[in-house]
């Protein structure tokens, strides 16, 4: 049973995509994500986890979009249910990730202690790490 179907934004929503994740717009430093939740399911759930699904880097320095999407993510962050949500999006602010490229997952957890199987995954999202500063020649 699908919980959720995930889309991350930056300044434009990305539409979901399929695996592998090619032709996508990678997004830099994304800060939002959005979700639609179930109204069925959304009063059983206790809280959802974002999964961050690590691409390969390409020798040019780009995120290789093409590349199957692995199983297991790399780290994970819950991300507390909302007390109340009007409509069917939920909106909440990423929470600070590792440094490389990514496409994000999400899953609910039901008061029974149960998991939903990860959502689609998001368009793919590079953290790059901050430039150097500084630089003098001596």
């Amino acid at each position: 049973m699908k919980f959720l179907s995930i889309a991350a934004l930056a300044v434009l929503a990305l539409a979901l995509c399929a695996v592998p994740v090619a032709a996508q717009a990678v997004v830099e430093h994304p800060t939002t994500l959005v979700w639609n939740h179930e109204l069925a399911s959304y009063a059983s759930t206790s809280k959802y986890v974002m999964g961050y699904f690590m691409l390969p880097v390409k020798a040019d320095n780009t995120c290789d979009t093409a590349a199957t999407v692995p199983a297991s993510p790399v780290q994970s962050t819950d991300i507390l249910k909302p007390a109340s949500t009007t409509g069917i999006d939920i909106t909440t602010t990423i929470p600070s990730h590792p440094i490389g490229c990514y496409v994000a997952k999400l899953k609910a957890l039901d008061v029974s202690g149960l998991f939903s199987d990860w959502s689609n995954a998001t368009g793919p999202f590079v953290n790059r790490p901050a430039s150097p500063t500084g630089v003098v020649a001596r």
